[in-house]
């Protein structure tokens, strides 16, 4: 439960600035005068005279130059005191200084020469120089001394000193003395002090320091020369205000370079001020100023990335104590004095600081840290107040800073809620508590600046705020504010903070409180002072002694620059009895908007004499919550309504509090669509009861609507635009303002509706159209990029309707056709409509049916799996036709056998993927069935596998080719290749020798093969010509169950080429030979014993027979009886395991035999020719002399030389020799091993 406690303890007021910035409170430049020219009037040079404001400007147009001008700070006070030199030039008056009631100026006259002006409180102008003849001259070290005016004359090797007459003479000037300049010497004169009845003349980059006696006048006197041995090239001179008989100056050595401190005591002798610096680097004094006793100055020690600048302090005399540095060891640069405070800029740690600090050390404190070296320049002083520029943007921006020292003072001008800082260019002045300075506006780039007068000012009314516990802080405002402290019991008290801000830039002192006699009001002032940006908290107390209501009054009053300052506070509260009931504090539950799915909470405040018991917050009359604290954590259209709180202390006693309203505004919807001419009315939900609590207001673009014209209804929740127009289209904004919320009127701002013409729609459909298959369900609802009505569907495809709404259903049946150069399927031209209140569109959308994915025929071999063929692992051939629809059909060759199958392809619901053919194979009997598993790709794969879904056999499909679909002519009705079948890798345990393979191609598209392997075995059949799916090279497959189901030949034959290319001159690929169980006929002599699974290779060409008269392997006739054929045999059965022996070819492709050696181990008995198919055969022996009854015959046979070999390759056939009991020549094994035949070069 809630209990509340008032009784606070009276503090002393305190000064602060915790409540207040100079963000939220520092005065915006005012615009003197708008010269309404593009690069502005560029004011400068500003002195105060005769109650104005004199400065040089540029004219309100190109013909008139830079002239001197006035203001009172207002712009039609802000005019043109003369046109001194007619035109676009101007005469450019500078140095502005007053003098004895007399404004003088320096400027060019109407000749062009330089002159010095004076003018009298009348404005009258007069020019003083107009004898001289000034045409190159320059004017400068003007200085007010009494009411005389002194400035130096320098042209060309000469400089004069001249003065105003004494006594005044109508401001008439004449030359004091001639300052000798030296011939070749430059002099800049610019630095003039006094000291008692003398003035000191420095000559900047001179070896000259002149003194004149103001009284008796006469010739300057030279006071430092090089002819004395004394310093050389002096350069700043400071007589010191609080000593009139010293002189300070600072000064070069020519000896050394380096800059030297000097002061004399009788403005004639010099004394050098040693300084003790342990450094052979260069140094260099500069920032000479006066403080008490002394003077404080910096030394600049080397240059450029090793240069460090150091604070000293000297009272004149050298040596510790007297002379020494002020911050020893830190790098810092003298920005300003002001009074005994020192401003300056110090670097440490990569980061650099502007730091405030008393000149006796104390109250050092960093007012701005910046990552760069800054660049402060000091502006002007009023009171204690700094005004500084400070570069920002590498120099490019400038921006107006004050401070009084502190960091809480330390604001910038104007405050940082514009969009850009401000660029200063020229001096600042005060007048009539105003700060002038010329400045850019907001946002101007460096080469682009409009530069005009601008002010701001420096004296302000106080600003007050009052804050009770748990209270939000509220301003007082008007002329006579009230302070409310709400109910509290008797015998109690209930504090707050009430806080006065100087947001001006002047003290505002004398401050005190009257009427300071209140028995149930009490406060403390004990600070009479309020400086600029402090804020002074004064806290009060309201501690009733009787019931009722009770009101008081205090008057707060000030002194400040603009005279005495008063304001009056109203306090008020009400006093219950202790034994009373709860108390509801007025603002405690008032009624509140909320926008939907906010979070919402009510804390009441209540003043209850006793702790609070029963919590009881009804909706109408249903109790919603009964805790001290009521929340909605997600605001809904139905949490509207109007509410109560009912509470009950420990006495028994309760209280109901006022009704108050929850009010749900609902964002509208983001945009609406009108048709021109027609009524559009724009709603803006507010849910909860209806009231006269809220007001309504509708803007377009952020711009308040009103009624008028079309416009009605614009202070509802619905606005009326009536006959719409095309610039009717904007957002449009409907802002609910909750008029008796806590804390003020509170504004809802749910959200704007984009109101735009609706346009005739168009349908939205992928750029290529929609695509589907043939036979799947399709549901494709359409949408359109504007509001349709109604749509119309013409040329759908068969299969497929379409509904008014735009949803198109059904499923396609047929397809448009195949392109006739790619074969793909053709798009249907599908016109669609879509209409709404603007009109009609047609679109044309193009919808492709494509055929069932893999429609042809295909064929697969399935790899040797041994778990499908009782352990022989013989493959399997599958061929499997498809249409345009999901059935198919098929046959599975494998083990001697054919099983045919049909089935139908299965789709996933969307058939997103390609189909799936899926069927049950029966095996008879005694096998179990086979599943046959198709993923038709990509890449397409045929999987067999047992019932039970353990035994699996894959191989990639093949498709065949699309080419032999159509009508195809080839270059030969038909064709004929050779192709060899050699081992892909050597083993004494597989045959040795090379098969092979004649195959003839039909414009069928199939390819019949005949050839035998290489150890006898014939092998025939047929095979379908197909594509790789991926690069479409042509394929077709053999396999051949061999040796009475216990071996097989297995494997795809692939032409190089694409299909287009055919016919082809060569032909690769791998067959798989494999033998695997021992043979039970005892007369199968070629590897009865079986032989491992192997790869052979694959390898062949065109063959083209001989025309008549022509020889083979590329051979002419010829009379010789040289040898021109080699014939080569090798196996391990051989002797060596090679033989060799040479043959001639002679016309007709026949064969002459060499005579037999008598050494020879082996010789051909036989070779023939068949030239019309490609094959050779023959005979050889293998000799044993010393038994020739072990002499071996060996069969052979291959092919001949085809376009991709030059060489004949076949095998051979030879018996082992007998080694065991009861083997003969005629029953043992028979080893294959290879031949070739190979022409040789004539």
């Amino acid at each position: 439960m809630k209990l509340l406690h008032f009784l606070i303890p009276i503090a002393l007021s305190v000064l602060t600035t915790a409540t207040h910035t100079a963000w939220a409170t520092a005065p915006e430049p005012v615009l003197v005068k708008n010269f309404d020219s593009y690069s502005g009037s560029y004011p400068a040079d500003p002195a105060i005279f005769n109650g104005r404001l004199y400065f040089r400007a540029r004219g309100l147009n190109p013909n008139l130059g830079a002239e001197l001008w006035s203001s009172d700070g207002t712009d039609a006070g802000t005019i043109l005191v003369k046109d001194v030199r007619p035109g676009a030039n101007g005469s450019t008056p500078s140095n502005l200084t007053v003098v004895n009631n007399h404004l003088f100026f320096t400027g060019r006259n109407s000749s062009g020469h330089l002159d010095l002006f004076m003018m009298d409180e009348a404005e009258n102008v007069s020019a003083k120089l107009s004898d001289q003849a000034l045409s190159s001259a320059t004017l400068s070290a003007f200085t007010r001394v009494n009411d005389r005016l002194f400035f130096v004359l320098m042209m060309a090797n000469k400089a004069e000193l001249w003065a105003t007459d004494t006594p005044w003479n109508d401001g008439r000037v004449s030359r004091v003395a001639d300052l000798q300049i030296p011939a070749g010497y430059n002099a800049y004169i610019r630095n003039i002090a006094v000291m008692d009845e003398w003035l000191y003349i420095a000559a900047e980059r001179q070896d000259v320091l002149w003194r004149l006696n103001l009284e008796t006048g006469g010739a300057p006197e030279r006071i430092v020369t090089t002819t004395h041995g004394l310093p050389t090239g002096v350069y700043q001179i400071l007589a010191h205000p609080d000593n009139s008989s010293r002189l300070f100056f600072t000064a070069y050595k020519g000896y050394d370079g380096n800059g030297h401190l000097y002061i004399s005591e009788d403005g004639l002798r010099c004394t050098e001020i040693p300084l003790t610096l342990s450094t052979s680097l260069p140094f260099n004094l500069f920032n000479l100023k006066s403080v008490s006793n002394g003077v404080i100055f910096n030394v600049r020690v080397g240059s450029g990335q090793d240069e460090m600048d150091f604070l000293w302090r000297s009272d004149g005399q050298a040596g510790p104590g007297h002379t020494e540095p002020f911050l020893p060891g830190e790098d810092c640069v003298i920005k300003a004095l002001v009074g005994e405070r020192l401003y300056f800029v110090s670097a440490s740690s990569s980061l650099y600081h502007l730091e405030a600090m008393n000149l006796d050390g104390s109250q050092r404190t960093i007012l701005k840290t910046y990552a760069t070296d800054p660049e402060v320049f000091q502006l002007h002083i009023e009171a204690e107040t700094l005004y500084f520029i400070q570069k920002t943007g590498q120099g490019t921006n400038q921006e107006i800073w004050q401070t009084n020292g502190t960091p809480e003072t330390t604001w910038r001008i104007p405050n940082a809620t514009g969009p850009d800082t401000f660029k200063l260019l020229g001096n600042a002045i005060t007048m009539d508590h105003r700060l002038y300075f010329s400045s850019g506006p907001p946002g101007n780039l460096p080469s682009a600046l409009k530069v005009d007068l601008y002010s701001i000012p420096l004296v302000r009314d106080p600003e007050l705020t009052f804050q009770l516990a748990d209270q939000p802080s509220v301003s007082l405002t008007g002329s006579e504010p009230e302070i409310t402290f709400g109910p509290v019991p008797v015998g109690q008290a209930r504090g707050g903070i009430l806080r006065l801000f100087n947001p001006g830039q002047r003290a505002i002192t004398g401050l005190l409180a009257l009427n300071n006699t209140s028995p149930h009001f009490q406060l403390d002032l004990q600070t009479d002072t309020l400086s600029p940006g402090q804020t002074l908290e004064v806290p009060m107390t309201f501690s009733p002694s009787t019931t009722g209501s009770l009101i008081d009054t205090f008057t707060f009053q000030g002194q400040t620059p603009l005279g005495q300052r008063q304001i009056t506070l109203r306090t008020r509260g009400t006093g219950i009895a202790s034994d009373g009931p709860p108390v509801f504090w007025p603002t405690a539950l008032s009624d509140t908007g909320v926008l939907v799915g906010d979070s919402l909470t009510f804390t009441p405040e209540i003043v209850s004499p006793q702790p609070i018991t029963a919590y009881v917050w009804k909706k109408g009359d249903v109790v919603v919550s009964e805790e001290a604290v009521f929340t909605l954590p997600s605001v809904q259209a139905t949490d509207a309504g109007r509410y109560t709180l009912t509470v009950t202390h420990a006495g028994g006693a309760s209280n109901t509090s006022a009704l108050f309203s929850i009010l749900v505004a609902q964002a509208p919807p983001p945009n609406q669509w009108f048709v021109l001419g027609d009524n559009v009315s724009l709603t803006s939900t507010l849910h909860g009861p209806a009231f006269p609590g809220v007001s309504y207001a509708w803007y377009k673009n952020d711009v308040r609507l009103s009624d008028g014209g079309r416009i009605t209804r614009s202070t509802t929740p619905t606005l009326q635009i009536s006959q719409s127009q095309a610039g009717d289209a904007g957002a449009y904004e409907c802002r609910m303002t909750v008029l008796n919320a806590a804390g003020g009127p509170q504004t809802l701002r749910p959200g704007s509706i984009q109101l735009a013409r609706l346009p005739e729609p168009s349908p939205l459909f992928p750029s290529a159209g929609y695509a589907h298959y043939l036979g799947e369900t399709i549901s494709v609802q359409f949408e359109s990029d504007f509001p349709s009505t109604r749509w119309e569907f013409t040329s759908l495809p068969p299969g497929l309707s379409g509904s008014e709404t735009g949803l198109v259903t059904g499923r396609p049946s047929a397809i448009k056709g195949l392109h006739p150069t790619t074969g793909k399927a053709e798009p249907y031209p599908v016109k669609v409509t879509t209409f709404n209140a603007s009109g009609s569109r047609i679109s044309t959308v193009p919808w492709t049916i494509h055929p069932t994915p893999a429609a042809g025929t295909h064929q697969a071999l399935i790899g040797h799996n041994a778990a499908l063929d009782e352990g022989k692992g013989l493959g399997s051939l599958l061929t499997l036709t498809t249409g345009y629809s999901t059935l198919f059909t098929g046959q599975l060759l494998h083990g001697g056998k054919v099983w045919r199958f049909k089935g139908s392809a299965v789709h996933d619901a969307t058939w997103t993927t390609a189909p799936t053919f899926r069927c049950t194979i029966p095996r008879g009997k005694s096998l179990p069935a086979l599943t046959l598993i198709i993923q038709t790709g990509p890449p397409p794969t045929a999987t067999l596998q047992s019932a039970d879904g353990q035994e699996t056999a894959t191989g990639p499909l093949r498709q065949q080719i699309d080419a032999f679909h159509a009508r195809t002519v080839f270059h030969y009705p038909t064709s004929y290749y050779t192709c060899s079948l050699t081992p892909s890798t050597s083993s004494p345990d597989t045959p040795g020798g090379s098969g092979y393979l004649c195959l003839t191609q039909s414009t069928k598209g199939t390819m019949k093969w005949k050839g035998k392997l290489a150890d006898g075995t014939a092998i025939t059949g047929s095979g379908m010509l197909s594509l790789y799916q991926t690069s479409r090279p042509v394929a077709f497959p053999i396999h051949r169950d061999l040796y009475k189901l216990q071996g097989s030949i297995h494997g795809w034959v692939i032409l190089n080429s694409k299909h287009e290319t055919l016919p082809l001159p060569t032909f690769g690929g791998s067959l798989n030979w494999a033998k695997t169980v021992l043979s039970p006929n005892p007369k199968e002599r070629p590897y009865r014993e079986g032989f491992p699974a192997h790869d052979l290779t694959l390898s062949g060409g065109l063959y083209t027979p001989p025309a008549r008269h022509e020889l083979l392997f590329g051979l002419t006739a010829s009379t010789s009886t040289e040898e021109d054929l080699v014939f080569s045999a090798n196996k391990s059965n051989i002797r060596g395991g090679l033989f060799m022996q040479g043959v001639l070819l002679s016309s007709g492709n026949r064969v002459k035999l060499p005579r037999l050696e008598d050494f020879a181990f082996a010789y051909l008995q036989s070779l023939s020719f068949n030239a019309k198919v490609g094959t050779f055969k023959g005979r050889f022996e293998v000799r044993n002399p010393p038994k020739p009854i072990l002499n071996r015959t060996a069969t052979f046979e291959g092919i001949l030389p085809n376009s991709l070999n030059a060489q004949a390759y076949g095998f051979y056939l030879l018996p082992d020799l007998p080694v065991g009991d009861g083997e003969t020549l005629k029953n043992t094994a028979l080893q294959s091993g290879r031949v070739e035949l190979q022409s040789i070069a004539r």
